[in-house]
């Protein structure tokens, strides 16, 4: 009966282990663009913040905090991320799908700023 214990707290901790991994590889995505994925390590400033609504579309404007990622890493993981979320490279850290830009300025090495706006 011991043993069929300990084997089934080995089980038990193996799927656990599982389900959490499983867990942490499903992106996390901004509040305000929640189809765009938030990179590990970035983190959103919600008080600077845009958002407007127009009739020709959303204009966002998220200012994003780089704890400790550099800006390589950053352009790397968009362009590698943003083409399975239907954006299509338009030049150097801009992007459009579907009558929208989407845009990454560098403020500095802590602060990068993603816009989207109707084309």
């Amino acid at each position: 009966m011991k043993r069929f214990l300990v084997l089934l707290s080995v089980v038990a901790i193996g799927l656990f282990g599982l389900m959490s991994a499983a867990h942490a590889d499903k992106p996390a995505f901004f509040s305000a663009l929640n189809d765009i994925p938030a990179m590990p390590g970035l983190y959103e400033a919600p008080d600077r913040h845009m958002i407007f609504d127009v009739p020709e579309g959303r204009i966002i404007e998220l200012a994003i905090v780089a704890d400790g990622v550099s800006r390589e890493k950053v352009e790397k993981y968009y362009r590698q991320t943003l083409p399975q979320f239907g954006w299509h490279v338009k030049k150097e850290n801009s992007y459009i799908r579907d009558g929208e830009q989407l845009d990454l300025f560098f403020e500095n090495q802590n602060l990068l700023r993603i816009s989207v706006s109707p084309l």
